[in-house]
């Protein structure tokens, strides 16, 4: 079995919205002690990296030792259409440097409820 991570992935228009990324092989999570990972939400899959919304580089996990990993979103990052986008998450092997990559997952910004655009939230 390949590697897995949480998904899918709900995501609050124009909000803080904290994102875990709980990363596994086979079941087994993943030492992420000394790791990189890198999230990136994009619109389409042959969407430019540039082009992306969302794009972090984590280097200070939740749970290192039980996979887990993750970041607050900013208004800035969530304030695009609403509806459906793809991510993905790639780590490196702080041991053997070895890049490894969930594809293709699913994510959803979900509409605010609010439809004043300039508010600003907490």
């Amino acid at each position: 079995m390949g590697p897995i991570a949480s998904a899918p992935l709900e995501i609050g228009q124009r909000t803080k919205t904290p994102v875990t990324i709980t990363i596994s092989i086979g079941g087994v999570p993943v030492n992420l002690t000394n790791c990189t990972v890198w999230f990136t939400v994009k619109k389409h899959h042959e969407d430019l990296d540039a082009d992306a919304i969302i794009a972090r580089e984590i280097t200070a996990h939740v749970d290192p030792a039980n996979g887990v990993t993750g970041f607050t979103t900013t208004v800035d990052e969530t304030d695009n259409d609403a509806g459906d986008y793809v991510y993905d998450v790639a780590w490196d092997n702080a041991a053997e440097t070895l890049l490894q990559k969930i594809p293709g997952q699913k994510a959803k910004l979900v509409p605010d409820v609010t439809d004043d655009a300039t508010r600003t939230p907490p």
